[in-house]
C-alpha cells in the first residue's frame, strides 16, 4: 500500500451502459492520485483480456486530480458483459450491453381498419362490464 494514501478511479455517469454495435462508448473517469506517487495507466479488462490501450497521465497535476476519457469499441453483441478498469491498485466495475439495433417503433402502422374494432370491443366490453356489476349488486 502507498504512504500517502491510495489512489481513487471515479466514473462519471451510470456504472450500466448500453451501445449498438458498431458504434464508440466514451467512458469518462475522474483519477485522484496521492502526492509523491508515479503515474501508471488506466486499463479496461473484459474477463483477463485488455480491451483497451494504456492511457497515460500527466505527471504535472496540480491537484492530483485528472479526468481521463477512454474509448471503448463494440463491433459484435458478444461484447456485452462485465468490465474492470483499473488504475494502480483501484478499481472499477461496470456492465455494458451491446445491442445489434436500437429502438424500433412496432406499431407504427395501425390504420382505422385495426383502431375502429378495437375501439367498438372495448366499449361493447365496459357496457357488458357495467350491466353485470348492475345485475349481479341487485
Amino acid at each position: 500500500m502507498d504512504p500517502a494514501g491510495p489512489a481513487k478511479l471515479t466514473l462519471n455517469g451510470p456504472r450500466t451502459r448500453i451501445v449498438l454495435t458498431g458504434h464508440q462508448l466514451l467512458l469518462n473517469f475522474t483519477v485522484t492520485v496521492p502526492r509523491n506517487t508515479t503515474h501508471d495507466a488506466l486499463r479496461c479488462y473484459r474477463g483477463n483480456k485488455c480491451v483497451t490501450p494504456e492511457y497515460n497521465l500527466e505527471s504535472d497535476l496540480k491537484e492530483r486530480n485528472e479526468r481521463v476519457e477512454v474509448v471503448l469499441m463494440f463491433n459484435h453483441s458478444s461484447d456485452s458483459g462485465e468490465y474492470r478498469c483499473s488504475y494502480k491498485s483501484a478499481s472499477l466495475y461496470l456492465a455494458i450491453l451491446s445491442r445489434d439495433e436500437g429502438f424500433t417503433e412496432r406499431y407504427r402502422d395501425l390504420t382505422d381498419n385495426v383502431i375502429a374494432p378495437m375501439t367498438t370491443l372495448t366499449a361493447l366490453l365496459l357496457i357488458f362490464s357495467m350491466l353485470g356489476s348492475v345485475y349481479i349488486y341487485k
